[in-house]
């Protein structure tokens, strides 16, 4: 089996994702690269765990390969400038499109099965949830990176105004 160098960048014990780094300047998005990214998930108490295929948070074309597990959830959130594309290995994914006041406007179900590949526009509220006991999935965004907490997305009911 072919082993790819990977460099960890961030995570620990209490974070929802463990993030690393592809050091390989050829790959394959492969089994052998599948299987690794399975390895750490165990070995990092299986959260959620990322493989940046892109080499730095400023690069303008940024490709993850994500291992994520049913029942760690990410908030809604949006991307100001940055659209999103996610084209499923294995497991399922559910992604939600929601209105301004955070209720469903559409669902998508992508799977290992049906090979649909979904893309969410910037600036449209989203979120995303493996259906599966777990997904792996190759999420593609233009870039650069922005910290999550600036993507979050905090509904407003209609009607209520912002403290």
């Amino acid at each position: 089996m072919t082993r790819y160098s990977l460099s960890k960048i961030r995570g620990n014990k209490n974070s929802k994702s463990v993030a690393f780094t592809l050091i390989d300047s050829i790959y394959s998005v492969n089994s052998n690269l599948i299987n690794q990214l399975l390895e750490l998930a165990n070995e990092n108490d299986a959260n959620n765990v990322r493989i940046c295929l892109h080499k730095s948070g400023d690069a303008i074309f940024q490709q993850m390969l994500i291992y994520e597990k049913r029942g760690v959830y990410y908030p809604p959130h949006t991307h100001k400038n940055r659209s999103e594309t996610h084209i499923v290995i294995k497991g399922s994914l559910e992604l939600f499109i929601l209105d301004q006041y955070g209720s469903v406007l559409e669902t998508h179900l992508n799977s290992e099965h049906d090979q649909n590949i979904t893309t969410v526009a910037s600036a449209i509220p989203h979120l995303t949830r493996p259906i599966s006991e777990y997904v792996i999935y190759l999420e593609i965004k233009n870039g650069p990176h922005t910290p999550f907490d600036d993507d979050c997305f905090i509904p407003r009911p209609n009607g209520i105004k912002p403290l």
